[in-house]
């Protein structure tokens, strides 16, 4: 009986190595790579059905008359945006006890970091190149790097949610008729993002965390790092968000909380694409959520001159840099 039970254990542990090495024989790159093709070229499929009456020309036009007092207020809003971004890796940094780093190196590095990870995705390995190149004088170790991409990209998520869950429950119209789901129903869901930040705070108040992966270790922050880690989120969020708002038609009667939720789910769903900038995805979702009817020239102007304001314009002067 001992041996028969010695080998029917070896055959489970058998299969149970089997199935894991099935997995780790998975290309997720590829994998990655796919999903990828799949949302840009179903985001490409909706942006041809739904500007297919509007020509060039015509967006031409509007872009070179555009005001250039509302470019200038997106240009603001732009670099308020950028100017929050640096508030992440300050947090981080001193999560990970790099201390030493300079305020200036900081901001430049954050902006640099920032401005290409926006435009061509996949934030590990290129901000995390950056910060790489730019931290290392500093004697910042490429575990702390690591660390700072990824409490970056946490503070980045924890003012995204709580921008969207806010917005949520003060006007979930504009959201609940894009996702199909009543008003009251998009406020439950809101209450609920607040409710669930709250309950990480309480509980990063009570115990401070650490995520360890072998000799690797993340320190999370605590109550009082982690709402502040929130707060400069929601003004990076809310910044953005409004580089793009005050680019938008006059005819196109949308509340600014409205947008706000709209914003944010085009983001996320632009991230989880996997699409460099979310080029394709973010746009479609944006048509999808605030035009009414089909999309006028003066709308798909203003995605374009974000795209210029927003994405174009800082990694340019990254690049510089």
């Amino acid at each position: 009986e001992s041996r028969l039970q010695t080998a029917h254990q070896k055959h489970d542990g058998e299969k149970i190595g089997g199935n894991r090495g099935i997995w780790d024989r998975v290309d997720w790159s590829f994998v990655g790579a796919i999903v990828a093709l799949a949302a840009f070229s179903y985001a490409a499929s909706v942006l041809y059905k739904t500007l297919e009456s509007i020509s060039w020309d015509q967006v031409r036009h509007t872009i070179v008359t555009f005001p250039l007092s509302r470019l200038a207020l997106a240009g603001l809003a732009t670099a308020a945006s950028y100017l929050a971004l640096v508030g992440y890796d300050l947090i981080a940094l001193r999560l990970v006890g790099a201390r030493r780093v300079p305020l200036r190196t900081t901001a430049i590095t954050s902006f640099i970091s920032h401005a290409v990870t926006f435009t061509f995705g996949f934030g590990v390995l290129t901000g995390g190149a950056v910060r790489m190149r730019l931290y290392r004088p500093w004697k910042v170790s490429t575990d702390q790097v690591l660390a700072v991409v990824l409490l970056c990209a946490l503070s980045f998520w924890a003012g995204l949610a709580a921008i969207a869950g806010i917005c949520l429950a003060v006007d979930p119209e504009l959201v609940a008729a894009l996702v199909g789901l009543d008003a009251a129903a998009c406020r439950i869901l809101g209450f609920a993002i607040l409710a669930a930040l709250a309950l990480w705070l309480a509980i990063s108040a009570r115990k401070r965390t650490v995520i360890a992966v072998r000799d690797w270790q993340l320190p999370l922050p605590g109550a009082g790092t982690t709402l502040a880690a929130i707060f400069v989120g929601m003004a990076d969020v809310a910044a953005a968000a409004v580089a793009l708002w005050v680019l938008l038609p006059h005819d196109v009667a949308v509340t600014l909380p409205g947008f706000l939720v709209v914003f944010s789910l085009a983001i996320v769903v632009g991230v989880l694409s996997h699409v460099p900038g979310g080029f394709g995805v973010f746009d479609a979702i944006v048509l999808l959520g605030i035009a009414k009817g089909a999309p006028s020239p003066e709308l798909v102007s203003s995605l374009v001159l974000f795209r210029l304001v927003y994405y174009f314009v800082p990694v340019t002067i990254a690049a510089m840099m």
